[in-house]
């Protein structure tokens, strides 16, 4: 079954592993998940996405989504960037951001964020407010 959860200190070295095998993880810099906010696309318990981001001046910012290629184009980004939004919305923020020009950039003004000076913004009222943007693909 598929679900969208917050990853746990449990989760951690699969999710390295997981990393390493898509060509995600950067052993000069890694990554201290203990540190960030890390949300995973899970079917029963193995890994098949992830989402990241940190509180940067109080006001969540998305860092990274990933998806693997072969599971592209099923509405998996979208579902877990709802979560992730979600997430943040439940914890009372507003507004959720992202920086522009990153390899997620064009998927997230696709899915409602707004090109702002600093980078990209979405109101999180608003974006729940829509229609869910991949819905209208789905079959």
């Amino acid at each position: 079954m598929l679900s969208i959860r917050n990853a746990e200190a449990t989760d951690f070295e699969a999710l390295q592993n997981f990393m390493n095998k898509e060509g995600q993880w950067d052993n000069k810099n890694p990554i201290d998940f203990s540190t960030i906010e890390t949300m995973l696309l899970v079917d029963d318990e193995l890994i098949l996405g992830y989402a990241t981001s940190a509180l940067m001046a109080n006001q969540p910012f998305i860092s990274s989504i990933y998806i693997p290629e072969m599971l592209r184009k099923h509405l998996m980004g979208d579902s877990l960037l709802r979560g992730l939004l979600f997430y943040f919305m439940n914890r009372g923020f507003e507004r959720v951001y992202a920086s522009n020009n990153t390899l997620i950039s064009d998927f997230l003004i696709h899915e409602g964020f707004g090109v702002i000076d600093s980078g990209l913004e979405v109101v999180l009222d608003d974006f729940f407010n829509q229609k869910c943007r991949g819905c209208r693909d789905a079959s």
